[in-house]
């Protein structure tokens, strides 16, 4: 679903946009007093979230399914090369860049799969 996909795009671009315009309205503000802040975070896509670091979208983390939470470790080194790539050929700097503190979070249903999935360091 091509259109489908473009219109996902064009929401998370429209997101993004405003959450940079909130900082920017409220800079100087501590953090806890900042009113209507949010986090970007897709959910699920991996394909969405390449594309968005791609087209230097300011996106702040995936969520993945538990069944696919496994994968974290995989999924962060794609997000991470996808990013190095796009930097380079977009010619941007490290700061516009902000891999390093993507958030890769995950679902955990039970005490087994959450001690599980920590030692895959999600947030990291």
């Amino acid at each position: 679903d091509d259109i489908l996909r473009e219109r996902k795009m064009t929401l998370l671009q429209k997101l993004a946009e405003l959450k940079e315009e909130r900082l920017i309205d409220q800079q100087g503000i501590q953090n806890d007093d900042r009113k209507g802040f949010f986090y970007v975070v897709i959910n699920n896509d991996l394909d969405l979230a390449i594309e968005a670091i791609s087209q230097n979208v300011s996106l702040d983390g995936i969520h993945v399914k538990e069944r696919n939470a496994s994968e974290i470790p995989m999924i962060r080194k794609i997000l991470h090369d996808a990013a190095e790539t796009s930097k380079s050929t977009n010619n941007r700097s490290t700061e516009s860049m902000k891999i390093n503190y993507f958030i890769i979070g995950t679902s955990c249903h039970s005490i087994q799969s959450a001690i599980k999935f920590y030692t895959l360091q999600p947030q990291g």
